[in-house]
């Protein structure tokens, strides 16, 4: 059969696999939008692969990019302050509010230093060199001192 022909039943069968990943109104959405970068894209598909595989693979994608994308347009709250618009008084209150849960976390926690390291624009690779670190254990610092930070504030 033809890319076209195909297609068109891909449509179908990406729709019931996008409701598994959100309710029927956004799956739909999600569905067509796939077809459509597959469309788009075609010229890059290879035949001799399964056409609903490579249309399964640009959907998983399509869901990960949108949720990425909407984890990151949430605004922390932190007690009465918005992070999404603030004057300057609000961002004083608002450091006041994250050094008192900082404060409150164990100080000598080496994840907490290297997060704070992180936080003032030091690269990682910079932090695992000042602290004779393989990057790994820099990265890893920095990923449990963010879940510490997460679970500080309930977020």
């Amino acid at each position: 059969m033809s890319f076209d022909k195909d297609i068109v039943a891909a449509y179908f069968v990406l729709r019931r696999v996008a409701r598994q990943y959100c309710p029927a109104d956004e799956a739909n959405d999600l569905a067509a939008e796939a077809i459509t970068r597959a469309l788009e894209h075609r010229q890059s598909y290879n035949p001799a692969l399964p056409l609903l595989a490579w249309c399964k693979v640009i959907l998983r994608n399509l869901y990960i990019n949108t949720a990425s994308k909407q984890s990151r347009k949430k605004t922390v709250r932190l007690g009465l302050h918005d992070a999404a618009a603030y004057t300057e008084t609000d961002q004083q209150a608002i450091m006041a509010d994250l050094n008192a849960v900082i404060e409150s976390m164990t100080r000598k926690s080496l994840s907490v230093q290297t997060l704070m390291d992180f936080a003032n624009g030091y690269s990682i690779a910079e932090i695992a060199a000042a602290r004779h670190l393989p990057i790994g254990t820099a990265k890893r610092r920095i990923h449990d001192g963010r879940a510490m930070l997460a679970k500080a504030l309930a977020i």
